[in-house]
């Protein structure tokens, strides 16, 4: 899912400098602020899953001292 969320967000900076460039201010900012969106989507799941790994690790020292 990540990889398609990154490239759909490439493409769609490439369409609001397009945009930008015919002078369709209206169409790039949304543009712009969907890639924002979806930048901050990718970095909140990038954490999770850091977080998620990090609590794995932390169940497996606890099982292990619990023995």
């Amino acid at each position: 899912m990540r990889t398609y969320l990154s490239a759909a967000a490439i493409l769609l900076a490439l369409f609001s400098i397009k945009q930008f460039l015919d002078d369709n201010i209206t169409a790039s900012v949304l543009g712009c602020m969907a890639v924002l969106w979806m930048s901050i989507y990718l970095a909140n799941d990038r954490e999770i899953t850091r977080l998620r790994n990090e609590l794995e690790a932390a169940k497996k020292i606890a099982a292990k001292y619990d023995s």
